[in-house]
């Protein structure tokens, strides 16, 4: 069975038990075991057998504790937690006995863990577990410590092992996935499905691929093979690395204002921000160059020229006076205009795994640019500095 987290509940609670379940299960990569679903018990199988050795095979013990968990009582007005025979506290014995499972109380509805005089002696040492609270309304934002915690019990396994069919799925739906990052960010984080590790290596690999495509568009421009080698392999490193301090960036501002999200949120979303910016950036450059190509051919052949370096044939020629030039500063200007409006409406997924508020949201998008811009043009500088240094060697 190899079961990692064992889940709990009355059935009066079922639908909330059911709604735990399912956010575990897409959040973290582990056997959680729930009587009712996805074979948990084999068939034919002796139940009591089965839930003592789910029980015993388990790092964590969650129990869901609704108003009627201590509360309900039967025909003859004994509470059901007081049956000796029932499940629930048969559950809980079991695991308060197993000292190596974490037991951890979710108390719905507001509700308190019983003292320890009003549980049954069996079970009496549950007061004493230290639980979190979860309401309706804010199911998917308070669960949040309580997947941060599971994930540091679950360890290794947050991390899923790579597997090809997502590698070749992600190369395969690229454009679609591309296209929902552009049209709907906030719902695109929504159905997010995968791991928190899972989710940071398919943005990776998004970011990857997004890259790939900039270095098709850009290899045209570069006669000398070398430099752009030496170009595209900076940029490639740089990229990735500009992810993760932009991620801590980030992660900072909305602290400031208080966010929860945990680190690899903040990496999956970067990621996939860079890689949209990246192709929509190239893109725009490739329009521009286009525009010019068709209204000016020689100019053109002296951008190539001013791209390797030598910039003296370009400004000769006082680019501003040229009708394509001037257009195409034009072009980019409106582009890089929708591609700000963008940037904010991007931002909105920062919000979305955090829970805030519009008014926070800002206070974090201004904080974030204030530490990022100051830091992006120091990297901008030493990829220029890597650059120069690697293709004269």
């Amino acid at each position: 069975m190899s079961v990692q987290l064992f889940l709990s509940y009355s059935r009066s609670d079922y639908r909330s038990a059911r709604l735990l379940y399912e956010l575990l299960r897409a959040r973290l990569h582990c056997k959680i075991f729930m009587d009712v679903v996805d074979n948990s018990i084999p068939l034919g199988s002796f139940f009591p057998e089965e839930v003592e050795q789910a029980i015993a095979e388990s790092s964590a013990f969650i129990l869901l504790m609704g108003k009627a968990w201590a509360a309900k009582r039967d025909s003859s007005d004994r509470r059901l937690i007081d049956d000796p025979n029932n499940w629930v506290r048969r559950e809980v014995a079991l695991a308060l006995k197993k000292k190596e499972v974490r037991i951890i109380p979710v108390l719905l509805d507001g509700i308190s863990i019983p003292a320890r005089t009003e549980l049954p002696e069996e079970i009496s040492a549950l007061s004493y577990h230290h639980g979190i609270a979860i309401r309706d309304a804010e199911f998917d934002h308070d669960i949040e410590p309580l997947v941060e915690t599971l994930e540091g019990i679950v360890g290794g396994e947050i991390f899923p092992p790579p597997d090809v069919k997502l590698f070749v799925a992600d190369f395969v739906y690229y454009a679609h996935r591309f296209a929902k990052l552009l049209m709907m960010p906030k719902r695109m984080v929504r159905a997010f499905t995968a791991t928190p590790g899972g989710e940071v290596i398919r943005s990776l690999m998004f970011l990857a691929i997004s890259l790939m495509i900039y270095c098709l568009f850009i290899m045209p421009l570069y006669s000398d093979r070398h430099r752009m080698g030496v170009l595209l392999f900076v940029q490639f490193c740089m990229s990735f690395l500009m992810a993760f301090y932009s991620s801590a960036i980030f992660q900072l501002s909305w602290r400031f204002v208080g966010g929860t999200a945990p680190f690899s949120r903040y990496l999956s979303l970067t990621c996939y921000y860079f890689g949209v910016n990246f192709v929509l950036g190239i893109c725009l450059v490739a329009a521009a160059m286009g525009l010019i190509t068709i209204m000016d051919p020689h100019l053109i052949h002296l951008l190539q020229v001013a791209a390797e370096g030598d910039l003296k044939p370009l400004i000769a020629i006082h680019p501003l006076s040229r009708n394509a030039f001037r257009a195409a500063l034009w072009m980019l200007g409106a582009g890089n205009l929708l591609l700000m409006i963008w940037t904010y409406a991007f931002w909105g997924s920062y919000r979305e795994i955090n829970r805030a508020t519009r008014f926070a949201s800002f206070a974090a998008f201004v904080f974030a640019n204030a530490i990022a811009l100051p830091i992006g043009a120091i990297f901008i500088l030493i990829q220029e500095f890597l650059f120069n240094r690697l293709s004269s060697g």
